[in-house]
């Protein structure tokens, strides 16, 4: 859904050349804005989704991130969640990435 506008499915392994490719680069949770992109893995594979940031809201009291994003779970449909509220086998987040371009 992320990287083929919902028209075609992605192989995860193909995921760290659409990065290179489009010129992504990695940022902190604290960083991520709509548009940007949270990778997951789950052991032994080292990419296993990825989900696109629909909102940031910064939690005041200890400075962590409440990241909302859209997902395609596989067959089951698009769902919008906590990104880190993800079904077993879709793996944790891990790295959150953005082509937005540096001043």
């Amino acid at each position: 859904m992320v990287f083929a506008n919902r028209r075609a499915w992605v192989e995860p392994e193909q995921v760290p050349m659409i990065l290179e490719d489009d010129g992504y680069y990695e940022i902190s949770p604290v960083e991520v804005v709509p548009g940007d992109i949270v990778v997951y893995s789950k052991p032994p594979v080292v990419i296993s989704h990825v989900a696109l940031a629909v909102s940031n809201v910064p939690e005041l009291s200890d400075g962590s991130s409440n990241i909302r994003v859209l997902s395609q779970w596989g067959r089951d449909g698009e769902y919008f969640h906590d990104y880190r509220d993800v079904p077993y086998w879709l793996g944790t987040p891990v790295k959150f990435y953005s082509e937005r371009r540096k001043l």
